[in-house]
């Protein structure tokens, strides 16, 4: 996110009028939220298994005690589809190129902490976004983008 960041910094240093900045700031942000970027990589970890919506590492595997209380395979982290729902539900319309959005996993539900960061007993799979990694560059350059054009139509 940092590099599109800096990006835009970098075309935007020249414009001195701040309100029109602001607009097309909120303008960008909006775009992304209505198209549903953040929603989507969050669907994306539950439906890779792994803790980037793209080219991340898998979660570890559920333990065979597990596997077998469950019944065989499905989908981990599934069950019920409540923790994916509130995970997806928790992101919504959050994206904000000037104040990344942090998510506390403890607020999804009430066993989503134990499962974003892990137990001794029970390894970590992250199903929330980081804001500052690199995953959110889709969003960050649809919101550069975005942020240009409506510069360039408001000139």
């Amino acid at each position: 996110m940092a590099r599109a960041v800096d990006r835009l910094i970098e075309r935007l240093e020249s414009i001195s009028d701040t309100r029109s900045l602001e607009e097309a700031m909120a303008f960008a942000e909006q775009k992304v939220n209505d198209m549903g970027m953040m929603e989507r990589i969050v669907e994306l970890r539950f439906e890779t298994q792994s803790d980037r919506a793209y080219g991340g590492s898998p979660w570890a595997p559920l333990a065979s005690s597990t596997v077998r209380a469950r019944g065989g395979g499905g989908m981990m982290l599934v069950d019920t589809g409540l923790l994916r729902d509130s995970a997806i539900s928790a992101v919504a319309g959050t994206y904000s190129i000037r104040n990344p959005v942090t998510w506390n996993a403890s607020g999804v539900t009430e066993y989503s902490e134990y499962i974003q960061n892990g137990t001794p007993r029970m390894p970590a799979r992250p199903f929330l976004l980081d804001p500052d990694e690199d995953e959110l560059s889709d969003a960050d350059e649809v919101a550069v983008d975005e942020i240009a054009g409506y510069l360039m139509r408001a000139q």
